[in-house]
């Protein structure tokens, strides 16, 4: 497949760009895009062939639910059935941006977009390519995250690039993604507001806005859905193709970075005060004030374990608060293992 790629700039896109992925979903076809959260591969929501693409394009599991994307509030009600009163009041309270609600689906969405469910995962990106080119085609656009699945998501246009090109019928050019982890997940349904995956919106937010909130292992991503209604909570995500392993204790991660940080085969991923010198074969994520800068990095930095000549990467514990709440989520997800002592860590260095 010849894929188009286009040099946009996605806080002021031309017409024509938006014009184009337009196209591309009202004839059927796949377009790679950037949301504020991560890129999308997105196709019409409400065509099961084309959605049967992305799950064919992805390597992705039948029953992983899509997330469908919306540019008004108008689409929300032909996708939904039963629009919670609370969402009609307060959705401009988080609406646009990186919160995804689970509703009750509409007859017209096909099983291929919601994983042969009942319910439907709906939100509105904020970012402004991404809404322009769900309005000007008038569809709802279901897009799971633009990776291969089990691997990293992509949060840079270079990256979609080299995954996607031959694959999909368009890939905007639009640089790297603002916030750089997917959105959250949660379900209103019942009698408390349940997370079903920790993403960047903080549950603090989430809490400010529908009140106080359940977060279980799942969001956490200690433990697996067997019934997902939610993407991101039954199968193994983010994951490099070489090993990650991720080290509990701060003090037990210096003294490892301390032995082996001028040692090539690691490469060592955390906030500046846990790195404490200067080298090639690390990665910073900025320093501990504002997890914001790491959320952003995370993902960019497990497909740099990947480029590199390292044989595995070694990336620290973060506090379960506000944003690093779904930075763990994600390397729990994406690690091999869990390292507590230094006998652990010599064990997976001899099995490299």
């Amino acid at each position: 497949m010849m894929t188009r790629i286009i040099k946009v700039d996605q806080d002021n896109p031309s017409q024509e760009a938006v014009q184009e992925g337009s196209s591309v979903l009202k004839k059927g076809g796949l377009i790679v895009f950037p949301t504020e959260t991560v890129y999308g591969i997105g196709c019409n929501a409400f065509s099961a062939e084309s959605a049967l693409k992305i799950f064919s394009v992805k390597k992705r599991p039948a029953d992983n639910p899509l997330i469908v994307h919306i540019s008004n509030m108008e689409m929300l009600h032909k996708i939904t059935r039963d629009v919670p009163e609370v969402v009609e009041e307060r959705w401009k309270k988080f609406w646009p941006g990186p919160l995804t609600i689970i509703f009750n689906a509409s007859p017209l969405m096909p099983a291929e977009v919601t994983g042969g469910l009942d319910t439907v995962a709906v939100r509105m990106p904020s970012n402004n390519l991404a809404r322009s080119i769900i309005e000007a085609s008038g569809l709802p656009v279901a897009a799971p995250s633009a990776n291969i699945s089990t691997r990293p998501s992509i949060t840079s246009s270079e990256y979609a690039i080299q995954e996607f090109s031959g694959s999909v019928d368009l890939i905007y050019d639009a640089g790297d993604c603002s916030l750089g982890l997917e959105s959250t997940v949660i379900d209103i349904r019942g009698e408390k507001p349940i997370v079903l995956r920790a993403g960047a919106m903080n549950a603090e937010d989430v809490s400010s806005i529908f009140g106080e909130v359940v977060i279980d292992d799942i969001a956490r991503g200690i433990a697996y859905s067997e019934n997902p209604i939610s993407p991101g909570t039954k199968y193994k995500h983010y994951s490099p193709s070489k090993p990650l392993v991720m080290i509990e204790d701060d003090s037990l991660y210096k003294r490892i970075f301390r032995k082996y940080s001028m040692d090539r085969r690691f490469l060592f991923i955390g906030l500046d005060q846990m790195l404490e010198r200067n080298g090639q074969n690390l990665i910073s994520l900025g320093g501990s004030g504002d997890l914001r800068e790491a959320a952003r990095k995370l993902f960019s930095s497990f497909r740099e374990i990947d480029r590199s000549n390292c044989l595995a990467g070694v990336i620290h514990s973060f506090p379960e608060e506000k944003e690093g709440l779904a930075i763990m989520n994600r390397i729990r997800k994406a690690s091999i293992m869990v390292v507590r002592t230094e006998s652990d860590f010599n064990r997976f260095v001899e099995s490299l």
